[in-house]
């Protein structure tokens, strides 16, 4: 039995099943929101429509988790990501990544998040570095993954947020967003208006990002 099969079987499956979603950055600060977000992009994306759900949850004792699925003409992606601290008083945390890109299990990455120790919950961002994974072959690799998240208010309600991951080594750009979000209904199911832009890599090499305007709605509920 391979490397890969057999974390497929130990940690692929149960990830999908518990976070039904993968790729997205947490904030520790958002609480346990279970988000359905449906966006159309430019008419230039690769993806003109698709739907994301993402979901932050808790294993067993200080073990964290986050998943996220996006759903494209009937294929999926996905990103589950386990954190636990490296101390109680620590704002460090160590980060497993295991990616679902048409499988349960197709990569891993491990390395260490810093959360920046903002307080309340409107703002927040964190940075993740990572020098070791798994491919989708079950090799080991040895590269520089780089990953950030951020959000902080704006005024009249409006909140903005953003994402990326890149590997500055190999010239890379892999993905991210930025955007904003203004709540329009604030009940059991709070439903958000958000527009901003897909930032996808090109494909030559370059840390620099194309962009592609979205827009859509995000319903969100406590679980």
């Amino acid at each position: 039995m391979t490397f890969k099969s057999t974390l497929a079987k130990i940690l692929g499956v149960p990830l999908v099943l518990f976070g039904l979603g993968g790729a997205q950055p947490v904030l520790a600060q958002d609480g346990n929101n279970l988000r359905v977000k449906a966006y159309r992009a430019s008419e230039n994306s690769n993806e003109a429509s698709f739907l994301k759900v993402k979901s932050p949850y808790s294993l067993w004792k200080k073990l964290k988790g986050f998943t996220f699925m996006q759903f494209h003409d009937g294929k999926y992606i996905g990103k589950s990501s386990l954190s636990v601290s490296v101390s109680d008083s620590s704002d460090f945390d160590w980060k497993v990544q295991l990616f679902h890109k048409k499988t349960p299990l197709n990569g891993a990455l491990a390395g260490v998040q810093y959360n920046f120790p903002f307080e309340g919950k409107k703002v927040g961002a964190d940075v993740y570095v990572s020098p070791l994974g798994v491919d989708d072959k079950g090799d080991l690799k040895r590269d520089l993954n780089l990953q950030y998240s951020f959000k902080f208010p704006l005024p009249l309600g409006i909140q903005m947020s953003g994402f990326g991951e890149l590997c500055p080594l190999r010239n890379e750009w892999k993905y991210g967003e930025i955007g904003i979000a203004k709540k329009i209904i604030n009940s059991k199911f709070d439903v958000d208006l958000s527009a901003g832009y897909l930032l996808h890599g090109r494909k030559e090499k370059s840390l620099r990002p194309n962009s592609n305007f979205k827009v859509g709605l995000e319903v969100s509920t406590e679980i």
